[in-house]
């Protein structure tokens, strides 16, 4: 703005200003959330995608970034981690309590395990196991048809085992 006020400065302001009711900060305590959210997933993607896996337990562990979130490119760490077909990262993440296993990519509608089945390597397929032995892996995620009409549970059945 012209005061040069951040975007969360402005909702911050916003937020307590005259005149604005509960549910209306509900929403602007939302955007606050999402807003500080950009530097903290941004952070925790650039670590899976580096394989630096100490520094992703460290961000982990301080608790204040959503796990879940997609990044500017609209991936998750997990689908990073399964891009950069590193296991050692995969499971890391899946000890998360709060990692899910049915977040998709925003722009391709695939999930990690999605992901998974598209790599042809030695670590992609390990990557792929991890993620099907986990205890979040439903029927319903394996049975989730991505943009590209590809059934998941038909490209388990071509992954080299």
């Amino acid at each position: 703005n012209m005061e040069g006020d951040s975007l969360i400065d402005m909702a911050i302001k916003r937020k307590n200003g005259p005149g604005i009711n509960k549910d209306h900060k509900c929403n602007l305590d939302k955007i606050i959330k999402f807003l500080t959210q950009i530097p903290a997933i941004t952070e925790l993607c650039e670590a899976v995608n580096g394989r630096d896996n100490e520094k992703v337990k460290d961000i982990l562990a301080k608790e204040e970034v959503d796990i879940n979130a997609s990044d500017l490119e609209f991936t998750t760490p997990l689908i990073y981690a399964v891009r950069k077909e590193s296991p050692s990262t995969v499971e890391l993440l899946l000890s998360n309590e709060e990692i899910k296993l049915d977040v998709f990519d925003g722009r391709l509608n695939g999930s990690a395990i999605h992901t998974a089945c598209e790599m042809n390597t030695d670590e992609g397929i390990e990557c792929l196991k991890l993620l099907v032995s986990d205890k979040r892996c439903t029927p319903s995620l394996l049975n989730h048809v991505d943009l590209k009409k590809k059934l998941l549970f038909a490209e388990l059945y071509t992954v080299k085992t």
